[in-house]
């Protein structure tokens, strides 16, 4: 299993079976599967009509050799009195080679209970820096506990961390490594506690 980032901030995952991507806006050719945390509307869709099987709403799906859990979240902070349709979202967690990946897309808060239960053992977090902020991040690292976290942001692959990927490292005790070009993830090989791993976006 392999994971790159890509340059218009999606992520691709790819094994022997298939190709998938999360949140990209511009799915590559060779692409499979394409996962989105939000719903897109008629004219996304319609873009991508002749391309990959494409999956936006809430739910289970077995497609490609994947099995996809879509958990319904929302952007909006806790403290946040009502919410719209447009305020919701999904935490996508794909199983893949036996590898389970979670990826937060817009989530704004803490997950319930149920909600990390529905995505069960997490081996590899992908976590968007924003809405949630570095120090809520951290917490969600907490709440899920997976082997391997990757924070998503502006500058996260930088020489010198800064801004929200700097206070999140902070945040999560993890020293200073190189950034890499592409995660490869290895169950006899996962760490005892969560770890940061940075990746540099694919050119």
């Amino acid at each position: 299993m392999e994971i790159t980032w890509l340059a218009d901030g999606g992520l691709r995952l790819s094994s022997r079976t298939a190709v998938l991507v999360i949140d990209s806006p511009r799915p590559p050719a060779k692409c499979d599967v394409a996962l989105y945390s939000r719903g897109l509307d008629a004219a996304e869709r319609a873009a991508l009509a002749d391309g990959p099987f494409v999956i936006d709403t809430p739910g289970e799906f077995e497609v490609h050799g994947a099995f996809v859990i879509a958990v319904q979240a929302s952007r909006l902070p806790s403290t946040a009195e009502h919410e719209s349709e447009a305020d919701r979202c999904q935490v996508i967690c794909v199983e893949l080679d036996g590898v389970q990946l979670c990826h937060l897309g817009g989530l704004g808060r803490k997950l319930s209970k149920a909600q990390v239960e529905a995505l069960g053992e997490v081996h590899a977090l992908f976590l968007p820096l924003q809405p949630l902020g570095p120090s809520l991040a951290a917490e969600l690292v907490a709440q899920i506990e997976p082997p391997l976290v990757v924070p998503l942001a502006p500058g996260a692959g930088d020489e010198t961390p800064s801004g929200d990927v700097a206070k999140f490292l902070e945040e999560m005790a993890a020293p200073v490594e190189a950034a890499e070009a592409r995660l490869v993830v290895d169950l006899a090989r996962l760490p005892g506690e969560p770890t940061v791993v940075r990746l540099r976006p694919a050119v």
